[in-house]
């Protein structure tokens, strides 16, 4: 018995070891990351924070992507203003501590590129990838998506979410739709003066930033150019 009692002992311990060296080494990638943005940061002439106030937050609110679950942990944040526009970066959890075993697994700090500017007026929308199969199980369940007949592969491709039909149509151009038909990976989410663009569940390389903030700043220009 005391012999068992010993080999738990010690299996805490290393437990309790191997917990401590991971949670250091976590923290160890993470801060090399930070100082990573940092070094990105003044080659692109952006500038840094290390946390978001209560008023982006808030204005966060409206998009789908900040609606539903706890967002916490706003981190490696890079700021830029130009030409009538704002870029916000930053990482953010999706998911939840505890919940479903899904959940769990998927608690990803995503990247997400946040434009604001006075030239966009978009209806509140989101745009994702998404199966067949998918858009008909969520379609049962009562989500709206909007598809386009004369652009079917679109459709097929994405699930439109809106509840003012009307100004999609107007939003969703020709043009608009044939550009974001070339994209694989993306979601896109606008409200206001609003736009996000993001990868579901993927934290971007940093060695790739400046290729996603690129592709970013493309998409983002190709809503303000439908204004009007």
């Amino acid at each position: 018995m005391e012999f068992e009692q010993s080999l738990t002992v010690i299996f805490i311990v290393i437990a309790l070891v191997l917990t401590v060296l991971l949670r250091r080494s976590s923290s160890k990638r993470e801060k090399a990351r930070t100082l990573e943005f940092i070094k990105l940061a003044q080659e692109l002439g952006m500038s840094t924070s290390s946390k978001v106030d209560k008023s982006f937050r808030n204005r966060l609110k409206p998009l789908q992507r900040f609606k539903r679950g706890r967002h916490e942990r706003f981190k490696n944040i890079l700021c830029e203003h130009e030409h009538n526009r704002e870029l916000i970066f930053f990482e953010c959890f999706r998911g939840h501590r505890g919940g479903n075993t899904e959940n769990r697994e998927r608690r990803v700090m995503e990247g997400i590129f946040h434009f604001t500017s006075s030239d966009l007026d978009l209806p509140c929308f989101s745009l994702h990838e998404a199966e067949e199969l998918q858009q008909i199980f969520v379609s049962a369940l009562g989500y709206k998506d909007i598809n386009f007949d004369n652009h079917p592969d679109f459709s097929r491709k994405y699930l439109l979410n809106c509840d003012n039909e009307f100004a999609i149509n107007q939003l969703f151009s020709d043009k608009l739709v044939a550009y974001l038909e070339q994209l694989t990976g993306i979601s896109i989410e606008g409200a206001g003066n609003q736009l996000i663009v993001y990868r579901p569940y993927i934290r971007i390389e940093t060695s790739r930033f400046k290729q996603h903030k690129q592709q970013a700043t493309e998409i983002f220009e190709q809503f303000r150019n439908q204004r009007g």
